[in-house]
């Protein structure tokens, strides 16, 4: 059922926070820039797909890059840019950018000394 597939998706999840630690300053990231990634994914997708066409590489090949580029390009977008603007992260994402926690405090949160 639905409600067990939820219970058991958030307890991987926070076992995964509890064992992983550190690596939460990843999924923070990724969380932030999922809006981003999704919004320019398109385009970028289109655009290396329509610029691989004449090349007569693997298609495993030619999926592996159009698959980094499309995910690699706007999480660098969302890096550069909006991450660091408060119009463009209202903008693209919808939200005022808030203060982002430091690492030592990041750290201490985790329960890491």
């Amino acid at each position: 059922s639905l409600f067990v597939t939820y219970i058991t998706i958030g307890s991987v999840m926070r076992c995964l926070q509890t064992v992983l630690g550190a690596v939460i300053v990843n999924m923070r990231f990724w969380s932030d820039a999922s809006y981003t990634v999704y919004l320019f994914h398109h385009l970028v997708v289109m655009i290396a797909a329509i610029w691989l066409i004449p090349y007569t590489w693997p298609v495993p090949i030619k999926f592996a890059i159009v698959f980094a580029v499309g995910l690699g390009l706007p999480a660098i977008l969302h890096q550069v840019a909006v991450r660091r603007s408060r119009v463009l992260a209202f903008l693209f994402n919808g939200k005022l950018s808030r203060s982002r926690p430091t690492t030592s405090k990041l750290v201490k949160t985790l329960g890491h000394r």
